[in-house]
């Protein structure tokens, strides 16, 4: 999309028939951007399997399935913008076979669920809109109190705002490729790095690590804290396998929590005690706490910079 080329517009509730017919004769026809009326249900489903944490998942005023266009014509066409750039940077690389369907795209635009962190489920790419807006604005200065969004501001001069937001729908379409694709990840990450360990749900290893997270036993020193509470991170969480790092016959197992005095997430590692049935607080091992999210990041990182 050329954004010189977009129409000046008044009153968007009364031409949805005029843009509707303008985004058509200007987006590249065979891109299929979808915003997905499903993702309600979706993203219920996980609540009600994992009640425990419900609590933090999500605000009270949450919201699902934003309507971009009205909320702001502007930042949706900011948005757009990316998503195409995105898919251009994807089809002049060397992992372009990481991301078919490469011209299928479904979002869900939300507020106040999962820390407004973006995040996939099935095939959705969940993007909470303070993110968007975020990305949008130079200053980044009370994103959450702008209700009133200046018409004035022009996309064009945003071009540095949206590298960050590119590489975020990059790194979250290689995690819908990941859960379609799981034996093609596993066997690059065995090429990638040995240490990683996938184990499956008829593992010891495996039952150990679920009953701890749903649990949410939480060991400092063989002794229980309740500072931390496990959380799930949608784009790593699989029902029948979860990776472990091994380090001198040593093993490990990264996962995020939510520490209850700050209110923000931290990346932990844990070393595996099958003698004791424990999981045991370490110090980190890696940056990030599964495969799956560090090649995401490094993947996404190497694609923006072609």
């Amino acid at each position: 999309m050329n954004p010189k080329s977009v129409i000046n517009i008044n009153n968007i509730f009364e031409l949805d028939e005029e843009i509707n017919e303008y985004l058509n004769n200007n987006l590249n026809t065979i891109i299929k951007i979808n915003f997905d009326e499903k993702s309600d249900k979706v993203f219920n489903d996980f609540i009600l399997k994992n009640k425990i944490s419900s609590d933090i998942y999500l605000k009270s005023n949450y919201k699902i399935n934003i309507d971009l266009i009205s909320e702001n014509f502007k930042i949706y066409l900011f948005f757009i913008n990316c998503v195409e750039k995105s898919i251009e940077k994807i089809s002049q690389s060397k992992y372009k076979s990481l991301f078919e369907p490469e011209y299928i795209w479904n979002f869900s635009i939300c507020d106040n669920i999962m820390f407004n962190y973006p995040f996939t489920m099935y095939d959705i790419i969940f993007f909470p809109i303070t993110y968007i807006y975020k990305c949008f604005y130079e200053n980044n200065v009370n994103i959450e109190n702008n209700v009133n969004i200046e018409n004035n501001v022009n996309i064009e001069n945003n071009v540095n705002n949206s590298i960050e937001l590119i590489k975020t729908i990059i790194h979250e379409k290689l995690h819908i490729n990941q859960r379609n694709n799981i034996n093609l990840w596993e066997n690059f990450i065995k090429i990638k790095d040995n240490k990683w360990e996938k184990i499956t749900k008829d593992n010891e290893i495996f039952k150990l690590i679920k009953n701890n997270i749903n649990s949410n036993f939480f060991f400092i020193d063989n002794k229980l804290d309740y500072k931390y509470q496990f959380i799930i991170n949608p784009d790593t969480d699989y029902d029948d396998f979860i990776y472990i790092y091994m380090i001198n016959d040593k093993k490990y197992y990264g996962n995020f929590v939510f520490n209850k005095i700050t209110k923000l997430i931290e990346t932990k590692y844990f070393s595996i005690d099958l003698n004791n049935n424990k999981l045991k607080m370490c110090n980190n091992i890696l940056e990030h706490e599964h495969p799956y999210e560090i090649y995401a990041y490094n993947i996404a990182n190497e694609i923006y910079k072609l």
